[in-house]
């Protein structure tokens, strides 16, 4: 069986650091600490940062209608003062005054897969992106903005003609019929099995302490 490698521990701050650990994926870093969304909002506009727009597509199949935030403090909670919006029907989403490196941007599960038609759980991706105009939001940059290395996501997956998975599109690859279609397959598969694992311990958590977040914190 493959297994996915995990570059450094970090610091447990995320609601689902308990969680990563369970499934051997637990390497945390990079998170802006717990607070207050408006509180964080304004620290940021107080120093100058104007941000940018961040465009891209949620993945798990394109999911439409899913709330979409920049999660300024990473604690996957839509707090006051963060950016939102919902994804169009196509999947995609944009959201302006996104500060680089900073939080992460969640998408809820308030989504609809729009190839099955079955509802999609919380996905997340980093803000520390090359291309803010390409920020995929998926299974796999959610591991990647919990600390999961994207060398380690690719070598597990066997992925040798990807060179970036925070802008990469497998539906797009395999709707035109055209490119590498057997790596953007893997892609959507793995990251669905990874994503049915995922959201099977954040409902389990839940059952027990009555949200996803709250269990996966404690």
């Amino acid at each position: 069986a493959q297994e996915l490698l995990v570059v450094d521990a970090g610091t447990p701050d995320s609601p689902y650091s308990n969680m990563f650990g369970l499934l051997g994926l637990g390497g945390l870093g990079g998170l802006v600490g717990a607070g207050a969304g408006a509180a964080a909002a304004a620290a940021i506009s107080g120093s100058g940062s104007s941000g940018v727009n961040f465009s891209g597509f949620a993945i798990d199949g394109y999911v439409s209608g899913a709330t979409v935030f920049w999660d300024i403090n990473s604690n996957f909670e839509l707090d006051a003062g963060e950016i939102q919006t919902t994804t169009s029907a196509d999947g995609s989403y944009s959201l302006q005054g996104v500060v680089k490196g900073v939080g992460q941007i969640v998408i809820l599960g308030d989504g609809i897969d729009t190839n099955t038609g079955g509802a999609v759980g919380m996905m997340a991706s980093s803000t520390s992106v090359t291309d803010a105009t390409k920020a995929m939001v998926t299974p796999l940059t959610l591991l990647m903005a919990q600390g999961v290395s994207e060398s380690s996501l690719l070598q597990a997956l066997g992925l040798t003609s990807i060179s970036s998975l925070a802008d990469y599109d497998p539906m797009a690859v395999l709707v035109a019929g055209v490119g590498d279609t057997a790596s953007a397959g893997t892609v959507l598969l793995q990251a669905q099995q990874l994503f049915a694992v995922i959201n099977a311990v954040s409902g389990m958590a839940a059952s027990v302490s009555g949200t996803a977040a709250e269990a996966l914190a404690s």
